[in-house]
């Protein structure tokens, strides 16, 4: 019972330098047993991400356009033989130089809060203009109104004017292109222009080089997958949406075999190259959706743990799921009187609203919470699975028909829970007893545990029967859930 939505701060500190074989860290906000913190793992032990500072990993927090580009770009030179690295960009990359008629020659960069661009029109992407703040410089300006002026952009020489222009509340003077007897522009198309302003970002820009890898790739074109998230749209970067993060993820993860057949779903249809593109990366494994019946939620932004699991499984083919969804509203949870029920498509109740909350996970399971906050799993029929009698509970039965379990307890802990976790039946009947601070599902033949006995910590493995294998901390392969919760815990250290 795997939840596959959680209800990526500077992009500069979101993504990492690949350290192979480094240790991986220890994040003291990554859940030991979380949904995330293999991907964490994964991404981090990839050189793919790596912490925001403090020892966070900061898994809720959500990524922008801008991080989400080049964590893909980094995943795309990953799985082109690359070492996840950016070369740093020519300086002249992207320069533009306005020079006048006396020789003066003004240089930038496009997203440069120093230029002003002038646009002549609603479809003009604009051209570069120099700001005019000093009476010094509106005399200057003055003087070259009208006079023949040059701009190189992308990389060529255009011919033109420069104009004077004296607005309400700035005065500026701007290079307009030449033109030919009908009076057309002799210079650079809208995309060019476009690319110029937007596209080639200054060396200030965190990003410049995953920009110029992006355009020494093919992949930087404008109104391209890439274009669009490395947009430089400084102040501020728009946060990323699962519309966006698709294909530019797809042109990163490359061919990928299919696990299943994916044809639609509740909100993504079989018709369309771009649909067509969401369904291949869920057949391929790489996209689950958001509950059982597959919900893409193409609005919905994206966190760095959401990321990180993505990324992990087209770095590991292991970590990739094959998913059949639930028909389209096959099962609609419904709210009556402050109670959650269930209902069929049609509107036949089968479950009736007497529930505090309902959720129907990624195995079909409805796990439901009682008036007194105990959790328990039924199918969609109504049918228990697992009664209400515990607080918490971390997944449907496992290999050996075993639900962890856990009492009443909060976030004060290094394990980021408190409380006590064991084991029991479907029945209710208790099969590990409610001893352990951290406890993991069968997975097999044995499950990872760790109990304090007074200033002591035990640790290691469980048999089904309750019988404990003792580790020592050396013992502890990082693979193991284990490794990660004695980080937390202090017991290995990097």
């Amino acid at each position: 019972m795997k939840r596959l939505a959680a209800g990526l701060l500077a992009g500069a500190l979101m993504l990492a330098s690949p350290a192979w074989g480094a240790e991986v860290p220890a994040f003291s906000d990554v859940e030991p047993g979380s949904w995330y913190e293999e991907g964490v793992r994964v991404c981090v032990e990839e050189g793919l991400m790596e912490g925001v500072g403090d020892g966070r990993f900061a898994p809720e927090a959500p990524l922008s356009d801008v991080e989400c580009g080049v964590l893909l770009l980094r995943l795309y030179d990953l799985g082109h033989g690359g070492a996840g690295t950016f070369e740093p960009a020519p300086e002249e990359w992207g320069k533009i130089t306005f020079t006048t008629a006396d020789g003066t020659a003004v240089t930038g960069y496009g997203g440069e809060d120093s230029w002003r661009w002038t646009a002549l029109s609603r479809s003009d992407p604009g051209r570069p203009g120099i700001s005019l703040d000093t009476p010094e410089l509106d005399a200057w300006g003055q003087a070259q109104d009208g006079k023949d002026a040059t701009l190189v952009l992308v990389g060529k020489e255009w011919a033109g004017t420069a104009v004077y222009y004296a607005g309400d509340s700035e005065k500026i003077l701007y290079f307009d292109f030449a033109r030919d007897l009908d009076g057309n522009q002799i210079g650079p198309s809208s995309s060019e222009l476009t690319t110029a302003r937007y596209l080639r970002p200054a060396p200030e820009r965190w990003w410049r080089d995953a920009s110029y890898y992006a355009y020494s790739q093919g992949l930087l074109e404008y109104n391209s997958a890439f274009s669009s998230l490395l947009w430089d749209g400084q102040p501020g970067q728009p946060p990323i949406t699962r519309w966006a993060f698709a294909e530019p993820l797809a042109i990163a993860a490359g061919e990928l075999p299919a696990l299943g057949q994916v044809t639609e779903l509740p909100d993504v249809g079989p018709d369309g190259e771009y649909e067509q593109i969401i369904l291949g990366l869920y057949s391929a494994g790489v996209l689950t959706g958001s509950d059982a019946y597959g919900t893409f939620h193409g609005e919905w932004g994206l966190t760095r743990a959401e990321a990180a699991g993505i990324c992990a499984r087209v770095l590991r083919p292991e970590l990739r799921k094959t998913i059949s969804p639930i028909p389209q509203a096959a099962f609609v949870p419904f709210q009556e009187n402050g109670f959650y029920g269930l209902k069929d498509a049609s509107g036949a109740v089968h479950i009736p609203a007497q529930y505090a909350y309902l959720v129907v996970e990624e195995d079909g399971a409805v796990v439901v919470t009682d008036l007194h906050g105990n959790k328990g799993i039924l199918d969609v029929d109504g049918n228990v699975i697992l009664p209400c009698l515990y607080p918490r509970i971390y997944n449907s039965p496992d290999q050996e028909g075993l639900v962890v379990v856990g009492t009443a307890g909060d976030y004060a802990s290094p394990l980021h829970y408190n409380g006590k976790k064991g084991m029991i039946d479907t029945q209710g009947t208790i099969v590990i007893p409610l001893i352990y601070d951290f406890l993991t599902p069968f997975e097999n033949g044995t499950a990872s545990f760790v109990r304090q006995e007074g200033e002591t910590l035990i640790f290691g493995h469980l048999e089904p029967d309750g019988t404990e294998l003792l580790l020592t901390a050396e013992e502890v392969s990082p693979d193991d859930q284990l490794y990660m919760a004695l980080r937390l815990l202090g017991v290995i250290t990097p």
